[in-house]
């Protein structure tokens, strides 16, 4: 049926694998994801990014005589308990 199309199985097995390849790196999504078995499943990576940022503005807080670093630190800590 399809004979006049590929010399041999060996051609038609693989322009089929290297299709099926291309097809699915274009349309099958992928991603990593690292799971922490100590964390709570609520807790994501942008609670994690947030709550970083929130530690790191509160030591800059802490030496700092700015006004508006403390604000900003304020706002997270708000943002990160609602």
């Amino acid at each position: 049926m399809y004979s006049h199309l590929f010399k041999s199985l060996d051609e038609a097995c693989e322009l089929f694998t290297s299709k099926f390849i291309e097809l699915a790196k274009t349309c099958i999504p992928n991603n990593f994801v690292i799971v922490r078995p100590n964390d709570k499943p609520w807790y994501t990576s942008e609670i994690r990014l947030a709550s970083r940022q929130r530690d790191r503005l509160h030591d800059k807080a802490k030496t700092s005589t700015n006004l508006l670093i403390g604000i900003i630190t304020k706002r997270l800590e708000t943002k990160l308990t609602i």
